[in-house]
This record gives structure tokens, C-alpha cells and sequence, in this order.
């Protein structure tokens, strides 16, 4: 990503925990320390030989347990990292921001933001958290020109999970989960993030382009989320049986409440008491109004 930004004339500040930040080529100033520090933040602003113009957060926290079984101190320091701190390093941005001038703001979110797994529960809700950010940025600051949006890929190879899609099977289990049935690059995220901190998306703000994985829905009888919804009308002895039991769908099944515990990417979700069955959807490219812009790659 950085790469790619600098390819575009970018001068690029970077902040990372990861000491090896100084050894990124090409970087005008590099910082190693916790992001959720304002006052590092703070610091990288004003080490930007003029006031910063774009501002890419791509933080991640998470901690992987049942829903029940999490302590607030779980929760604080995912959100901490994962939503606040993009606050944070926004409105640091806001604030040295120059009247006029426009200025992007692209924030990482995921996938995970739109679709529960068990066991992810603060991840996801960070995830989530980025697109109502997104939102109230874009409207709060869309007068002094600052633009935000969100990247929300799915399965990403990088070096971190190399352990899954460099087995052949585990591969294949994968690209089988999405649409096009292949991995998405680092490179391939970097191009949108350039795109969407670049002047070609001069008029886009508060829009997600989302890479959406193939959700795995378990069930007795049904075969997807909208499959539970039907066109004709129910009988009245159907309507009575749910009234009674409003857990009841459509068809007179319930979706069953028993699943393993994920894989690393949340998907599939598998029940031993139903098929496992898939819904695909596709990945587009949406503007603040829900219209489709362009085919993103997956």
C-alpha cells in the first residue's frame, strides 16, 4: 500500500508498532508506537512536510472467543485499536486541514462488518463501527472538502495467514468461498485505496467498496436468508403457528442454533443438524446513493 502511494507522488508518513517501519523505502518519516496514542498521531501530522491531504488507517486488533466469554477488556482494547483510533488520526487530520483544500480519508474495514461469525464478535463490531464513522465524516466534514470511505475485503493473502492459502487444500477451500473463486492481493486492495485517495474519485464519499465473501447459511429445510421469505401468502393455520412461535420461519422450520467454531475467516459455518448450503452475492463498487459505479476485483 505504501508502495502504491508513493508511486502516485505521495509523501508518505507511516506509524506502526512494528519497528521495521523505518525500513520501508521510500517513506518521508516513520513512527513506531501504538496508534491509539494521540499524541504519536499528533506527532505524525506535524512531521508531514506540508499539511496531510490523505489519511489511510488500516489497523488490526482482535480477540477470537465466544460471545459470553469476553471481558470488557476484550472489548476496549479491539475498538480501541480497531474504530477509535481511526477517530483519532482523522480528526488529527481535520484539524491541520486547510480550508479548501480537498483531502481523502480511506479507512480498512471488512467484510466482517456485514456478515457474523461466531467468535468475532469484536472484531466485527469495529469493522462496523468504520462505516457509521464513514458516515458521520462524510457528512460532518464533506463542507471543508475532506472526502472518507471504506475499503472491506475478505480474504486477503498476505504473509499473516500464509499458513492457509499456502496449502493446496486450504487454498481451494477458499477461492471455492468467493464469487470468482480466487484470492484478493495486497496489490489489489492498494489500487483501490489509491483510487479512493486520488482525485478520480473526486465526488465519492461515504461509499464502501466491499469485496463479499459467499455467506454460508445453515438451516433444516431452507436454502438462504431469502429463501425464509416467500411470495405467496401463508395460510391462516400457518400464520397462527407463528404467532405462537415466532421462531418459526416460512416453511415451518427453525434455523438451527448449533455450529462448530469457525475457521480463521469466519466462513463456512457448519451445523449438525442442517446441510450447509451457499448464498453468493456479488462485489460492486457503490457510491453514497447505493448505485453501482463499477465491478470491483475480487
Amino acid at each position: 500500500m505504501v508502495a502504491r502511494l508513493l508511486a502516485e507522488g505521495t509523501a508518505v508518513i507511516a506509524v506502526d508498532q512494528d519497528p521495521t517501519v523505518h525500513q520501508l523505502p521510500g517513506v518521508t518519516v516513520a513512527f513506531d508506537g501504538d496508534a491509539t496514542d494521540a499524541d504519536l498521531l499528533a506527532c505524525a501530522v506535524d512531521a508531514a512536510p506540508e499539511p496531510p491531504s490523505v489519511l489511510v488507517h488500516a489497523l488490526l486488533s482482535e480477540h477470537r472467543a465466544p460471545l459470553q466469554d469476553l471481558a470488557p477488556e476484550h472489548w476496549h482494547r479491539v475498538l480501541d485499536v480497531g474504530l477509535v483510533s481511526a477517530w483519532q488520526a482523522a480528526a488529527a487530520l481535520v484539524r491541520h486541514h486547510p480550508a479548501g483544500r480537498p483531502a481523502s480519508v480511506v479507512l480498512i474495514g471488512s467484510v466482517h462488518a456485514h456478515a457474523a461469525a461466531p467468535g468475532f464478535a469484536p472484531y466485527a463490531v469495529a469493522k462496523a463501527g468504520l462505516g457509521a464513522l464513514a458516515r458521520a465524516a462524510a457528512t460532518e466534514w464533506g463542507h471543508l472538502g475532506i472526502r472518507t470511505n471504506v475499503v472491506e475485503p475478505g480474504f486477503v493473502a498476505v504473509e499473516r495467514n500464509a499458513h492457509r492459502w499456502r496449502d493446496p487444500e486450504e487454498r481451494a477451500r477458499i477461492r471455492a468461498a468467493y464469487p470468482l473463486e480466487r484470492l484478493c492481493s495486497p496489490q489489489e486492495v492498494a489500487e483501490v485505496v489509491a483510487f479512493l485517495a486520488g482525485a478520480s474519485s473526486s465526488t465519492s464519499t461515504e461509499s464502501a467498496c466491499r469485496w463479499t465473501a459467499e455467506r454460508w447459511r445453515c438451516s433444516r429445510k431452507y436454502t438462504s436468508v431469502a429463501a425464509t421469505t416467500r411470495s405467496r401468502s401463508k395460510t391462516p393455520a400457518e400464520r397462527e403457528a407463528v404467532r405462537r412461535d415466532p421462531a418459526l420461519t416460512q416453511d415451518g422450520t427453525r434455523p438451527s442454533p448449533v455450529f462448530d467454531t469457525p475457521d480463521e475467516m469466519g466462513w463456512p459455518m457448519r451445523s449438525g443438524q442442517g446441510d450447509v448450503v451457499p448464498f453468493r452475492t456479488a462485489a460492486h463498487l457503490l457510491d453514497a446513493s447505493g448505485i453501482d459505479i463499477g465491478q470491483v476485483p475480487v
